[in-house]
């Protein structure tokens, strides 16, 4: 497993290093050369893309998203700069607090400087820990959405997993403690589409 699920503040940048020209994507962990795109006429569209990556990696084993790996084949290669990377992150970070339900514990989006062949490197690195509570979903449009990480790949999260996760994960014995609870996410939705101008 990547960095055995360890807080970021505890990965060595020769942890990130020695990543290079050998690891590849996989259920643990993602790679993306550049920060989420902002297009100022369309913010619900980055809103999405973070939230799906994000909750498909709560919604499988956790894992590492590290923004600023260059990648060929899918295998890391190089690092890439990213520019305000610290206001990016508390952007990230705010984004998955508000939209994603429910809210995934100990969640860090933390920004890391790292020197590497004398140069100087922001990278933006998510850990996504092992969720208790899963399934998560995530508002988007006005409408709740399921994905789930599959190998390197992201999936919507098909029912019949997901209702088996559901019921297993939140101890319900009967259908109608199945609805009790489904009942409860909807109460949560609600509230967050009210707070953010949505409707359901």
């Amino acid at each position: 497993m990547i960095f055995e699920h360890r807080p970021i503040p505890e990965i060595a940048d020769q942890d990130l290093i020695i990543l290079l020209g050998d690891q590849e994507e996989n259920l643990w962990i993602d790679f993306k050369q550049m920060q989420y795109h902002r297009d100022n006429t369309n913010p619900e569209e980055r809103r999405h893309e973070i939230c799906k990556d994000v909750t498909a990696m709560a919604n499988a084993e956790g894992g590492y998203i590290v923004i600023g790996m260059q990648e060929e084949d899918k295998i890391a290669q190089s690092f890439f700069n990213i520019p305000h990377a610290e206001r990016e992150g508390e952007s990230i970070y705010d984004i998955c607090h508000q939209y994603i339900v429910p809210r995934i514990a100990k969640l860090e989006v933390i920004p890391r400087n790292l020197r590497w062949q004398d140069q100087e490197y922001n990278l933006i690195i998510i850990h996504i820990p092992f969720s208790e509570i899963r399934p998560h979903g995530f508002v988007s449009n006005g409408t709740l959405n399921f994905v789930k990480r599959y190998a390197d790949v992201t999936k919507e999260f098909q029912m019949e997993e997901f209702i088996p996760e559901l019921i297993a994960r939140h101890h319900l014995s009967s259908m109608d403690d199945f609805r009790e609870q489904l009942d409860r996410i909807e109460s949560q939705i609600t509230t967050i589409l009210r707070e953010t101008g949505g409707s359901k």
